[in-house]
């Protein structure tokens, strides 16, 4: 008699938030941050696991920051608890844009709870080359959303954006095509920001789609 035995590996839960890959070079620049964030409404606590096995709980308004022990690549992941991100500032001297926005290397979210890309979000994050919006209810980019990004190209898609300031995508050339979804094509036609960029956000090499 045979005793047949089966081992059952229990995969983790997909991970649902936002991830953003960073590079640090700098020996003697270790520290990299989010400028500000906001909780959505009915949540306390968002989970910030820095990828070098740590984690911060983030129970307030504000900017966060995080030292590392050594250079390398980090995959930053943020909980399904944020409705507003802003990762740089309008500030050339400050850390999150001279220095913390250039360590940006891609940016991915599926979380279903974030709103908005808060003004200059990624503004001066020249380095920026991947953005993914997968599954999120993401509806609002804000003013210079992707400022300066020059290292951005292809096609973006914005399957639930309702609002762009006129704006959002100034020095992004590289953008071939920007998506957004049908069911707002009439709102987004609407919005002064439309006329006054000529439909196209900043973004001049882009074809505008609605499907």
């Amino acid at each position: 008699m045979h005793i047949i035995t089966r081992k059952i590996t229990l995969l983790p839960a997909p991970f649902t938030g936002t991830r953003i890959r960073i590079r640090i070079d700098d020996p003697a620049s270790l520290t990299w941050g989010i400028h500000y964030l906001a909780l959505s409404t009915d949540h306390t606590t968002a989970v910030i696991d820095w990828g070098d096995l740590s984690s911060s709980e983030v129970t307030t308004f504000g900017s966060v920051t995080h030292a590392y022990a050594r250079t390398g690549e980090y995959e930053v992941r943020i909980s399904d608890d944020l409705e507003s991100l802003r990762c740089s500032t309008t500030s050339a001297t400050s850390p999150f844009r001279s220095v913390y926005a250039p360590m940006i290397r891609e940016f991915r979210t599926n979380a279903t709870l974030l709103e908005t890309l808060e003004d200059n979000c990624f503004r001066g994050a020249t380095n920026l080359s991947a953005f993914r919006c997968e599954g999120s209810r993401l509806c609002t980019l804000e003013v210079r959303t992707f400022g300066q990004c020059a290292s951005l190209n292809g096609r973006l898609d914005f399957a639930n954006a309702d609002y762009i300031a006129t704006n959002t995508f100034d020095g992004c050339p590289g953008i071939a095509e920007l998506h957004f979804g049908k069911a707002n094509e009439e709102t987004i036609k609407s919005l002064s920001s439309w006329e006054a960029s000529g439909g196209k956000f900043g973004a001049a090499n882009a074809i505008i789609r609605f499907d």
